[in-house]
This record gives C-alpha cells, sequence and structure tokens, in this order.
C-alpha cells in the first residue's frame, strides 16, 4: 500500500464520522500541493467534538519520521497535542477512537 492510499482510507473514515479535519493533500515535488512551510508538519490534524485536535503521521513500509518531523511531533506534544505515527488503516481507527473515548471519560465530549 502506497501512503496516499492509507490517507484516503483514513479521510473517509474521518468523514464517516462527521469529524472536521485537515491534510497536507499532494505528498510530492514542491510547487505541486506541497508547501515548504508543511515541512514535517504531520499528515492530517482531527477535530474530535470535545475541542480535542489530535495529530496523524501516516507511514507504509520501512519509511521512518525525518529529523523535522521528529522536531515538530515533539513540540506538539509538548503543547499536550496527542501525535500518533499510524501505519495501518486500523491503528489509525483505533488511535481516532482513543481519543474519542478519552474526551468521553472526561466530559468532553457532551454531544
Amino acid at each position: 500500500m502506497i501512503e496516499n492510499d492509507l490517507q484516503a482510507q483514513v479521510i473517509e473514515y474521518i468523514k464517516s464520522r462527521g469529524f472536521k479535519y485537515r491534510h497536507k493533500g499532494y505528498r510530492g515535488k514542491p510547487g505541486r500541493g506541497h508547501s515548504k512551510n508543511d515541512d514535517g508538519w504531520p499528515d492530517l490534524e482531527i477535530l474530535i467534538p470535545g475541542a480535542k485536535t489530535i495529530f496523524i503521521e501516516l507511514k507504509v513500509d520501512n519509511n521512518t519520521l525525518s529529523e523535522m518531523q521528529i522536531e515538530i511531533k515533539l513540540e506538539l506534544q509538548m503543547m499536550s497535542f496527542s501525535v500518533y505515527e499510524c501505519r495501518t488503516f486500523e491503528k489509525c481507527v483505533e488511535c481516532i477512537e482513543h481519543e474519542e473515548r478519552k474526551n468521553t471519560y472526561y466530559g468532553l465530549n457532551n454531544g
């Protein structure tokens, strides 16, 4: 599976749940939808009801986080954001549902 296919699956899931999201778009050469300002930023920002934003970096095969991605991930975590690295659709769903349960547990998702 290529990363764009995984991203498309996850976006379909996010849409089916009615969550708002932002994705980086085309992951290719600068000038074709990929901004230099996005370097290191996670692939997906997902707004979970209850004022919770989570970030997911998608990776497939043996791809690893770049130095910039590690730096951004740590910065976001220091600001109390949840940042996940996911390699499968199932792992993405697990992470999203985990965050949703946390919000419900703490009374943040009052529907």
